[in-house]
C-alpha cells in the first residue's frame, strides 16, 4: 500500500475498508452544465450488464444563493427502471428535475431545470458521487 494511505484506512471487518477518524471523501466534480428546458442533460450512463442498480448523491450549484443536494437511488431491469428520490436539500427552491431511461442495453440517469418556479436554473454546475451494484443475474 502506498505509505501515506495508511494515514487515513485501516482494513476493516469482514473484508471492507475502514477510515480512520477524521477521515472523509471530498467531491467536487468534474461538473456539467445544466441544460436549457426542454433539453436534458444526461449525467451518467451504464451498462444492465455491468450494473443493477446504484445510490447517488448529486449536487447543483447555480450561485451562492442556489444550491442543491439530491439523493436517490435508481434499480434497473432490461425494461423497466425505478428511480426514488429519498433526500434532498436546497437553499429555498429546487434546481434539478431528475429522471431515469432504460433500454435493453443501458441506463441514462438526466437531469433538468426544475420547472415548479419561474427562476431559470439553466447552466446550473451539476456533478454527482455514485455507488454502483453488480448485476448478479445479467440480462439475456
Amino acid at each position: 500500500m502506498i505509505e501515506w494511505l495508511r494515514e487515513f484506512f485501516n482494513k476493516g471487518p469482514k473484508r471492507t475498508i475502514n477510515l480512520k477518524g477524521g477521515a472523509n471523501f471530498s467531491y467536487s466534480g468534474p461538473w456539467q452544465k445544466l441544460a436549457a428546458t426542454p433539453l436534458v442533460t444526461r449525467l451518467d450512463r451504464w451498462h444492465l450488464g455491468d450494473f443493477s442498480s446504484a445510490e447517488y448523491t448529486i449536487v447543483a450549484d447555480f450561485d451562492t444563493t442556489n444550491r442543491e443536494i439530491v439523493k436517490c437511488t435508481v434499480v434497473a431491469g432490461t425494461e423497466l427502471a425505478d428511480l426514488t428520490v429519498f433526500g434532498r436539500s436546497n437553499l429555498g427552491q429546487p434546481i434539478l428535475k431528475i429522471s431515469v431511461n432504460v433500454n435493453n442495453s443501458y441506463v441514462d440517469l438526466n437531469v433538468e431545470p426544475q420547472d415548479e418556479d419561474s427562476t431559470d436554473m439553466s447552466g446550473a454546475k451539476v456533478f454527482f458521487s455514485a455507488t454502483y451494484y453488480k448485476a448478479v443475474n445479467p440480462p439475456v
